[in-house]
């Protein structure tokens, strides 16, 4: 969910270099691929994020593929 927009510089810096490394619970998971989805009706993410995302006006998302 890109709450700060699809031109932020994070987003901009994950599209230039094709995917990014993201630390969570001390382990590294690598993504690539990535992809700039624009979607009013937020069907990407579960129902209470959804809400969420409605009362923000977020419909920008970010998508990646996990990387082998």
């Amino acid at each position: 969910m890109l709450t700060d927009g699809p031109q932020s510089d994070w987003v901009r810096n994950v599209l230039g270099e094709g995917g990014c490394t993201i630390e969570t619970r001390g382990r590294r998971l690598r993504f690539s691929h990535p992809r700039l989805v624009h979607d009013e009706q937020r069907r990407l993410v579960p129902a209470p994020i959804r809400l969420v995302a409605g009362v923000g006006n977020v419909a920008d998302f970010l998508v990646l593929d996990r990387a082998g």
